[in-house]
C-alpha cells in the first residue's frame, strides 16, 4: 500500500513538474505575442511616437 502512494506522490510530483515546464512556456509566448503586436503597430503608423 505505502509502495502505490509513493509511486502516486512521484507521479504528482512529475506531472507539476510538466504544469510548471508548459507555464513558462506559455508565459515566454505571451511575452513573444506582445513584442510581435509591439512591432506591427510600430509598422502600421510608422510615424507615431511611443
Amino acid at each position: 500500500m505505502t509502495q502505490k502512494v509513493l509511486g502516486l506522490e512521484e507521479k504528482v510530483k512529475e506531472l507539476e513538474a510538466k504544469m510548471k515546464e508548459k507555464d513558462m512556456i506559455i508565459e515566454n509566448l505571451k511575452k513573444e505575442l506582445h513584442r510581435k503586436e509591439i512591432q506591427c503597430k510600430k509598422l502600421e503608423h510608422p510615424f507615431d511616437k511611443d
